[in-house]
């Protein structure tokens, strides 16, 4: 598996985790490659038009983000005096109206770029804006994990994160904060549903993530599931 291939991997499950945690109708994303996001995971999207897409830098909310290494957001898309509309034809398509748009930025380059979008006469509130960020911080740490754990002068197997070792069975506690977790709920629901505190289930959370072998929980959950610990993402 190649850099640019293994980031696309991570691209992908932060696509899918992000849809979950946003609870948002639509999400996607892409690897930057000198210079251009080419959109290459989805999640809900309604039309194809989207599947490999190429947005060059300042083009779109997506490549202005590529040029400002900052997160970007509008409301009403198609109104927004603040973007280019290159792609408004798509954006009408899928009938989005609030769009964010969040760069995966490592050693000052954006490597990425996650998307999470509404339809209709929804706005996109700050759990999206934060679930997208939260996954784009949990990326730039796989990322630089990824590129240190193997010389890049030779061959490159599986990444470390994606190989599956678990320092001991998880105990049923903490599959089922892992699959919650899996499942796009924050610690807060995670804790009321199972009638738990919030330290707790951090406490739980850390302990999976010891064992797996995971430094964030977005590779926890894709550990995990590579270990039949869960189910396999739909």
């Amino acid at each position: 598996m190649t850099l640019t291939e293994s980031s696309e991997a991570r691209v992908r499950l932060a696509v899918q985790t992000l849809r979950r945690t946003a609870r948002v109708p639509l999400s996607f994303g892409g690897v930057v490659t000198a210079g251009t996001l080419r959109i290459d995971s989805l999640s809900g999207a309604s039309t194809l038009m989207l599947a490999g897409l190429a947005v060059h830098a300042g083009a779109g909310l997506g490549g202005r983000t590529v040029i400002t290494r900052r997160p970007a957001l509008v409301d009403r898309y198609l109104l927004s005096s603040g973007i280019s509309h290159e792609f408004d034809h798509i954006i009408a398509a899928e009938d989005i109206r609030s769009l964010v748009a969040v760069p995966v930025v490592v050693r000052r380059r954006v490597r990425a770029v996650i998307y999470a979008g509404t339809r209709g006469d929804r706005t996109l509130g700050e759990r999206a804006f934060g679930s997208a960020l939260d996954l784009a911080r949990d990326l730039e740490q796989d990322i630089v994990l990824a590129e240190e754990s193997v010389p890049t002068d030779r061959p490159r197997s599986l990444p470390q994160e994606l190989r599956v070792c678990v320092d001991g069975p998880l105990s049923v506690r903490e599959l089922d904060v892992l699959t919650l977790v899996s499942l796009g709920s924050t610690n807060a629901e995670v804790a009321t549903e199972l009638r738990l505190s919030p330290e707790t289930v951090k406490s739980y959370l850390r302990s999976a993530m010891r064992k797996l072998g995971s430094r964030t929980r977005l590779q926890a959950v894709s550990t995990a599931r590579r270990a039949g610990l869960l189910p396999d993402d739909q």
